[in-house]
């Protein structure tokens, strides 16, 4: 189920970077690095952490630190879309404001139990730490963009993605494909492991 899940959420992203790049009008240009990043987060944050909680049988006190990760995710991604497509008027500064957020509930909690992630399988603890390792890119790579666009992401115009073709957006587009690399082979195992 979470491997068909990722299979589709694969096919759905490349196909979004590929009308994005055919018409990228709002939002602009997107390169393949960040087409990956943006399919890995989708996937990670929003689809796959419900799969964590609700059907494998982790420990509680995983699930409480997911569960409430999950639900703060969730309420950015509504929040975020709306004020993307809809009122025009997202700003990085939120979403990383949200970042640092969200990293206070992981690292939270992970420090609250700390002792208790320590008795956990490797490889859900190896997880646990590519999902705080995510949510430091997402925030310099926010802050990384939010330096060159300034506010050119709102209006008729906006600019949502790092372009491969801007000059301006080549060291972050490096950045985030070296970086793709490991978080998308721990997910990878991760997921290898739940079908043994």
């Amino acid at each position: 189920m979470a491997i068909l899940l990722f299979l589709v959420t694969l096919s759905i992203g490349l196909f979004f970077y590929r009308k994005q790049n055919q018409r990228p009008e709002l939002g602009g240009a997107l390169s393949l690095a960040k087409a990956f990043w943006l399919i890995y987060a989708v996937y990670t944050w929003f689809l796959f952490m419900p799969y964590n909680i609700y059907v494998l049988k982790l420990p509680p006190f995983v699930n409480q630190v997911w569960m409430i990760f999950w639900f703060w995710m969730l309420f950015r991604g509504i929040i975020e879309i709306f004020m993307m497509y809809v009122t025009k008027n997202w700003s990085p500064v939120y979403g990383i404001s949200h970042d640092f957020s969200c990293l206070l509930i992981l690292i939270g909690g992970t420090l609250l139990y700390w002792h208790q992630f320590l008795m956990i399988p490797k490889i859900v603890l190896t997880f646990h730490f590519s999902l705080i390792l995510s949510l430091f890119l997402e925030t310099y790579y926010a802050w990384g963009f939010f330096k060159i666009v300034k506010e050119k992401t709102k209006g008729e115009e906006a600019i949502w993605f790092a372009s491969k073709e801007d000059p301006r957006f080549k060291r972050l587009v490096i950045l985030t494909n070296i970086m793709n690399w490991p978080l998308y082979l721990i997910l990878v195992i991760y997921l290898y492991f739940l079908t043994i």
